[in-house]
C-alpha cells in the first residue's frame, strides 16, 4: 500500500509536529557526519570532481544533456565565490541521498525503518568510491533514483496525469547529472510498464496512456541534445567506446570475495583496479568490522526478499525489487570474470548502445537502491520478533549498521579536505587577463596527475577551471588503452604529437605548431618535475620569453609568452 505523498506515518498514525521534522533533522545531520572535513572554506579536489574561479564560459563536446547544469554552475559562479557553489552542490547532494529515500518511501512502514533504508541509501562503498572519485553528477542521479521509482510505483498502481508528469520531470532531472543513469531508468520505466500491462491486459488503457504521456514528455524535452547528436552523430563519445575501453573501465575483482562477490558488496568500481585508488582506505581493509557487517547486511536482504514474495500483498511489489536488483547485479559485473561473462559479452557485441555502459559498475546504483529497501524490510522483520525492551537498541544498531559497514564515510577520513589555489596561480591568471586573445598550453601534459598543493592527491587538471584564459591541456586519461576518451579536433591532436615530442632536435618544429595553432603562452608547474616521462625539450627554445616564475618550497610555476 503506497504513503500519500505530503504525509508522514508511524505505525500506520499520523505523526506528530517533531516527527514531520525528523526526516530533515536525520538528513542534515547525516550531511553534516559525512562532509565535516570538507565544509570549510576551499576547493575539495579529487579525480573528476574539480572546481576553480574561472569565469571562462564552458565549452561543450560530446552529448549535451548536461547543458543545463553546466549553465547553471557558471551563472552561480558570478553571485557567489565558486568554492561555496561546490558546497552548495555537496550539501545539497548528501542532504538528498539521506532525505529523498524517506520521503519518497514505496510503501509504508514505521519512521525508523525509513531512516535504516536512508542511512544504506546514502552511505555504502557505491556511494563512498564514486565520491572519491569526484563522480557527484553520478550520485545525483542515483539520488533521484529513490523518488522516480516511487512514482513509477504509483504510475502503475494508479496512473494520473500528475504522477505521469512527475516522474518524467525526475527522469530529465537524473538524464542532467547523468546519461548513463537516464538510460537506465528509461529501460526499468519500459519493463515494469510493459510486465504491468501484460498482467492485466484488460485495465491496462490508463497505464499505457499516461506512461505514453510520460515518454513524450521526456522525448519532447530532451530534443535540445538528441537533435544535435542525430546532426553530429560523430560528436558522440559512443564512437570511439571499443574494446580497449571495456577493458580499462572493467568491474574490479577482489582476491577473497571475486568479481560476483565484489559486486553484491557494493563494491566493484574499476578504480579499485588502479594504483590510485588503492592508496586510499577501504572497509575491506578491516575484516573484523567489513566482515560481520556485510553478512549481517545480506542476511537482512535475503531474509527481507524471501518474506515478501511470499506474502501475497508484497508479492508483486517484491518481484519488481528483486527483479531490478538482479539484473543491476548481472549487469554491474560486466565483462569482469564471471558466470555472466558471456551474456554482458552478447549485449556489448549487439545492443548498439549498450557500448555506452562500458563502467558496467554504474549498475550498482540500482543494486544499492534495492538493498536499501530489503535491508529496511528485512529489520522491520527482525524487530517485530524482538522483546519490547530491547526494541528501541535494535532499531538503533540497524539505523546505525550502514555506517559501521562503510565507516570510511564518516568525515571520509580525513581523505579529501578543502584546499586553496596558490597565490602564485593567481598572480598568472592577472597577467593572462590582460590578454584579451589569450590561448596558453598547461604544462604537465596529462589529465589526471598528483596535484602537489592538493596533498599529492590524483586530480584532474585544474587549469582550464582556473585560468580565464582558453587553454590547451592533455585529454588522455592515461587508462589502460583508451587514450584520448571522446572526440579531438585536428588542432588538438598537432598539439599533443608536438608537446610530447621529447626529441630535442624538432624544437622549432613544436614552436611553429604551437604558433600555428594560436598558443601564445605557456604555463609550467612543477608537479611532476622528476617523474614525468615527457622532458618538453621545446621550454629551452630561446624565442620563449619569460614572462612569470615563482618558487615556493615544492611549488613552481613559470609563465613564458610565445
Amino acid at each position: 500500500m503506497a504513503v500519500e505523498r505530503g504525509e508522514c506515518y508511524v505505525g500506520g498514525v499520523k505523526a506528530d509536529f517533531m516527527s514531520r521534522f525528523g526526516p530533515l533533522f536525520f538528513a542534515t545531520a547525516g550531511t553534516v557526519i559525512v562532509l565535516w572535513q570538507m565544509l570549510l572554506p576551499g576547493y575539495v579536489l579529487t579525480w573528476d570532481m574539480v572546481f576553480g574561479p574561472s569565469h571562462t564560459f564552458p565549452m561543450f563536446s560530446g552529448f549535451l544533456n548536461g547543458a543545463p547544469l553546466r549553465f547553471l554552475i557558471y551563472g552561480a559562479g558570478f553571485l557567489v565565490p565558486m568554492w561555496l557553489v561546490q558546497k552548495g552542490i555537496l550539501i545539497a547532494l548528501f542532504f538528498s541521498l539521506f532525505y529523498l529515500p524517506i520521503r519518497f518511501f514505496p510503501f509504508q512502514v514505521e519512521a525508523w525503518v525509513r531512516y535504516a533504508a536512508a542511512a544504506l541509501y546514502a552511505v555504502n562503498p557505491f556511494v563512498y568510491e564514486r565520491f572519491l572519485a569526484g563522480q557527484w553528477g553520478v550520485l545525483a542521479a542515483y539520488a533521484l533514483l529513490a523518488p522516480f521509482v516511487y512514482f513509477l510505483l504509483e504510475l502503475v498502481r494508479t496512473p494520473r496525469v500528475r504522477t505521469a508528469a512527475t516522474m518524467a520531470l525526475i527522469m530529465l532531472l537524473v538524464g542532467v547529472f547523468s546519461l548513463h543513469a537516464f538510460v537506465m531508468t528509461v529501460l526499468v520505466a519500459i519493463v515494469v510498464v510493459a510486465i504491468a500491462i501484460l498482467r492485466d491486459v484488460r485495465g491496462a488503457l490508463p497505464l499505457a496512456k499516461y506512461a505514453s504521456l510520460a515518454a513524450c514528455i521526456v522525448g519532447i524535452v530532451s530534443l535540445y541534445w538528441v537533435v544535435p547528436y542525430v546532426l553530429n552523430p560523430g560528436s558522440s563519445p559512443l564512437q570511439v567506446f571499443t574494446k580497449e575501453h571495456w577493458g580499462a573501465f572493467e568491474t574490479s575483482t577482489d582476491s577473497l570475495l571475486g568479481t560476483s562477490g565484489n559486486v553484491l558488496a557494493l563494491y566493484g568500481f574499476w578504480g579499485e583496479s588502479y594504483p590510485w585508488m588503492q592508496t586510499l582506505l577501504s572497509p575491506k581493509e578491516t575484516p573484523i568490522v567489513f566482515f560481520p557487517a556485510l553478512l549481517t547486511l545480506l542476511a537482512l536482504v535475503m531474509t527481507s526478499a524471501t518474506t515478501l514474495l511470499r506474502a501475497r500483498e508484497t508479492r508483486t511489489f517484491a518481484l519488481i525489487l528483486v527483479g531490478i536488483g538482479a539484473a543491476a547485479f548481472v549487469f554491474s559485473v560486466g565483462l569482469a570474470p564471471s558466470f555472466f561473462h558471456e551474456l554482458n559479452l552478447w549485449l556489448f557485441q549487439h545492443v548498439p548502445f549498450w557500448s555506452g555502459f562500458r563502467d558496467t559498475e554504474k549498475w550498482s546504483m540500482w543494486l544499492a537502491l534495492t538493498y536499501a529497501y530489503l535491508f529496511a524490510a528485512g529489520a522491520a522483520f527482525v524487530v517485530a520478533r524482538v522483546r519490547s525492551r530491547a526494541v528501541p537498541i535494535v532499531r538503533l544498531a540497524f539505523v546505525l549498521l550502514p555506517f559501521v559497514y562503510t565507516f570510511t564515510m564518516l568525515g571520509f577520513a580525513g581523505q579529501l579536505k578543502p584546499v586553496e589555489y596558490p597565490a602564485s596561480w593567481y598572480e598568472v591568471n592577472a597577467i593572462l587577463a590582460e590578454d584579451s586573445d589569450c590561448k596558453a598550453l598547461f604544462l604537465p601534459w596529462h589529465q589526471y596527475y598528483p596535484l602537489a598543493f592538493n596533498n599529492d592527491m590524483l586530480t584532474a587538471n585544474p587549469a582550464s577551471r582556473f585560468f580565464d584564459c582558453a587553454i590547451v591541456s592533455s585529454k588522455d586519461a592515461e587508462i589502460g588503452e583508451v587514450g584520448e576518451q571522446g572526440s579531438v579536433d585536428p588542432s588538438y591532436r598537432a598539439i599533443a604529437e608536438a608537446v610530447t615530442s621529447n626529441d630535442p632536435q624538432i624544437i622549432d618544429f613544436v614552436l611553429s605548431v604551437l604558433r600555428s595553432e594560436g598558443v601564445r603562452y605557456v604555463i609550467f608547474t612543477g608537479d611532476l618535475l622528476k617523474n614525468d616521462h615527457f622532458t618538453y625539450p621545446f621550454l629551452r627554445h630561446p624565442e620563449l620569453t619569460p614572462i612569470y616564475e615563482k618558487v615556493v618550497h615544492d611549488e613552481l610555476i613559470v609563465l613564458l609568452k610565445i
